[in-house]
């Protein structure tokens, strides 16, 4: 069993890449105003986000994020992925 949970934890367990942030940092970045942009669709949106974010799909991007977002602000974008085995 304990084998078992060890292989679940593994595929549950992500490692961060050189440009993620932590949700510590990611909580400091939005003490100071960070606007954060999801970038997935809106179904996957309105099923879930990150509070406070704002929904721009993928698709959608270069026609609205002039109109939405000043350029003087900071944004971080977010995705979902998967990872293949």
């Amino acid at each position: 069993m304990q084998k078992l949970m060890q292989k679940i934890k593994k595929h549950l367990t992500r490692k961060l890449d050189k440009d993620d942030i932590t949700l510590q940092e990611l909580n400091e970045l939005r003490k100071k105003g960070i606007t954060l942009i999801d970038v997935r669709s809106v179904q996957e949106f309105q099923e879930n986000h990150i509070d406070g974010a704002i929904s721009i799909p993928e698709y959608k991007i270069t026609k609205e994020i002039l109109s939405r977002i000043s350029p003087e602000e900071e944004i971080i974008v977010y995705c979902s992925t998967r990872t293949k085995k």
